[in-house]
């Protein structure tokens, strides 16, 4: 964010211009014209901020009811945050099961850089997302529950 700040002073009794300039107004003394010391200060502030907007747009095909079939088709267009370059990217997935298709594309807007490049067989698409397994250094959580009232004996 930018910020601009600007004053201008005047007398409040004739009118005469006693000063002006950038950032913290300065003490003003009487006016030299007429005497007065009341002076009449304009202050401006500029302040310019930075907005991005990103854009995605998804569409999923099924054929038959949400929720009892998983879609044929999910595609998905747009901008994605990347955590490594702290900016957005350029992405553009498809799973299209009806084919065995997964493609990705990741494309840095900023260099034009292909940051990631798949197209294969949905069926070798594995381990990624939702279906990669824990870490080994993962906590587990045990099955085991215990039972408060036995630490109190």
């Amino acid at each position: 964010m930018t910020e601009h700040a600007a004053w201008t002073a005047e007398c409040s009794g004739c009118r005469a211009t006693l000063g002006h300039g950038n950032g913290a107004v300065p003490e003003l003394a009487a006016c030299p014209a007429c005497g007065a010391n009341s002076p009449v200060v304009q202050i401006s502030v500029h302040d310019v901020a930075r907005v991005e907007v990103a854009e995605d747009t998804r569409v999923v095909g099924r054929h038959g009811e949400v929720g009892k079939v998983k879609p044929y088709l999910d595609q998905r267009v747009g901008d994605d945050w990347s955590h490594r370059l702290r900016r957005f990217v350029q992405r553009i997935r498809i799973l299209d099961r009806d084919n065995n298709r997964y493609v990705e594309k990741v494309v840095d807007p900023e260099t034009g850089e292909v940051l990631r490049d798949v197209e294969e067989p949905l069926s070798d698409h594995r381990g990624h997302g939702s279906a990669k397994q824990p870490s080994s250094d993962a906590p587990q959580t045990s099955p085991i529950k215990s039972d408060p009232q036995e630490k109190l004996r």
